[in-house]
């Protein structure tokens, strides 16, 4: 929630949160589990179905349907993508691409993604990963193949490793341990980035309706 209430109007703007009236939204407070998605196409991307592009459309459905714990923005540009892309010298995997054109940048729970977003005191700088991933290279010394993905009190730097791609062009998640030699050490979290930010989307919304349901109680 942080980040996003700073998000310039027009490119990456913060639209629900919160507390907000949001379509969608089970206003009873309890979070919503959506049904499995058929394989709605993005809004520019055309892409075939797979699990990984499944679990990212899951997470769509499920930060809409719970806007009472969640936030996000409107979403990146083709040109935002495209920039960043050159910009990191790394291609984004279709399901966090898919993520990106939906809400940029988006949190729910306390769980934060960083997507990609500008806000007006950076002007045209892109943040998130761009920023995360070009910094961390710097200050941390993050090999050029990894792609920053999330900082996280649990996983630390939460990576793409983008010298692994599958044959649906989906990169492994790892957690970047930077204090080791030779490239730092990395332990595999998940296979794509659709099904790791599924599986910390559900952990983070069972954790924010447990506290919930223990002030109302």
């Amino acid at each position: 929630m942080r980040r996003l209430l700073h998000l310039e109007a027009g490119r990456c703007r913060a639209r629900h949160g919160p507390g907000a009236d949001g379509p969608g939204e089970d206003r009873s407070g309890q979070v919503s589990e959506p049904p499995p998605h058929t394989g709605r196409k993005g809004k520019g991307l055309r892409v075939m179905t797979t699990s990984a592009i499944e679990a990212s459309e899951q997470v769509i459905r499920l930060v809409r349907e719970n806007e009472g714990f969640a936030n996000h923005a409107d979403g990146c540009t083709p040109a935002m993508i495209e920039r960043a892309e050159r910009e990191l010298g790394l291609a984004f995997p279709p399901s966090y691409l898919r993520l990106l054109e939906e809400f940029g940048t988006w949190e729910i729970g306390a769980k934060e993604f960083l997507g990609v977003y500008q806000t007006p005191a950076r002007r045209d700088a892109l943040l998130g990963t761009v920023a995360d991933t070009l910094g961390d290279r710097v200050a941390l010394g993050l090999p050029h193949h990894l792609m920053v993905i999330m900082h996280d009190d649990v996983w630390d730097v939460v990576v793409l490793d983008t010298s692994l791609p599958d044959k649906n062009r989906e990169f492994p998640v790892y957690a970047w341990n930077p204090g080791v030699l030779d490239g730092g050490l990395m332990e595999k979290v998940a296979d794509d980035f659709g099904s790791f930010a599924l599986a910390e989307c559900r952990q983070a919304l069972k954790t924010a309706d447990a506290m919930s349901r223990a002030v109302d109680g």
